[in-house]
């Protein structure tokens, strides 16, 4: 078995072109690397871990994506548990680490959709007054067809944006949770719905 990894790891790395393997080794976006699709490599996703796993930011900024599903133990760091001299203890915080870790990839990464890739909902929005103001778009998935055992409406994601008076703004909010067969519902509130998409 060991060997048959390994004679597909050589095999692979001989395929790379230089541009791939930079792009493997080189960030892609935040804690992740370059995947390479043509053969079937896909990016390599990370997590530091200074007082628990971290949360999903957004590809390229230090902004949350706001999942409900990321959320983790908070740890001793590092330093703390090391100064404890205990092995013990340090193994069971790296085992709740690990688990934590494994549990965000299967359930905060785009499940919904093949390739592990997010659904990203993109909206304009406009502040149409004379002063500057803040506004909060929510995303919601809605049941098509009412299940008593379901919630009707669930919030996917959320982008808080402040607008100077006239000014307009494109918000991309990545959903978490299954968007397949449910509308995707957008509003400022889970009151104040303004685009309902099947």
């Amino acid at each position: 078995m060991e060997r048959k990894v390994r004679d597909r790891a050589e095999d692979l790395a001989a395929r790379l072109t230089l541009e791939e393997k930079i792009g493997m080794v080189h960030g892609a976006e935040l804690f992740a690397t370059r995947g390479v699709e043509r053969l079937g490599i896909p990016p390599l996703r990370m997590s530091d871990s200074t007082m628990g796993v971290r949360q999903d930011f957004e590809p390229d900024s230090w902004h949350a994506v706001g999942y409900s599903k990321d959320f983790v133990t908070y740890l001793p760091c590092c330093s703390a548990l090391a100064a404890t001299w205990n092995r013990e203890l340090a193994e069971k915080a790296g085992s709740v680490l690990g688990e934590e870790a494994r549990t965000l990839e299967t359930v905060g990464r785009g499940e919904s959709l093949p390739g592990g890739r997010v659904p990203v909902v993109v909206c304009e929005v406009a502040n149409s007054g004379g002063c500057a103001g803040k506004e909060t778009v929510q995303v919601y998935l809605r049941q098509k067809l009412r299940d008593k055992n379901m919630p009707y409406q669930e919030l996917a994601g959320f982008e808080k944006v402040e607008l100077a008076p006239g000014e307009k703004r494109m918000v991309q909010i990545r959903l978490h949770g299954d968007v397949q067969g449910r509308k995707i519902v957008v509003g400022s509130s889970s009151r104040d719905i303004r685009v309902v998409v099947d």
